[in-house]
């Protein structure tokens, strides 16, 4: 994991790469990689964690259907 990215990150402000690696062990952080135009979630599902975005961009799409009367 990049924690040299991390410690530039509002998030992480202020901590060492040493510390960020202690942090994401005890936090039992991962690393995920995408494919493009991969669902990373889906509305409506149930999310117990944070991520970052390292590289790349995500899209969030807000779906609103309107029902005819």
């Amino acid at each position: 994991m990049n924690t040299f990215f991390l410690t530039n990150t509002p998030l992480f402000h202020g901590i060492s790469e040493n510390e960020i690696s202690e942090l994401l062990s005890c936090l039992g952080a991962k690393e995920r990689k995408f494919k493009k135009d991969e669902i990373v979630f889906r509305a409506g599902s149930s999310i117990s964690e944070i991520g970052l975005v390292e590289s790349g961009s995500v899209n969030i799409v807000v779906n609103f259907y309107l029902r005819e009367q």
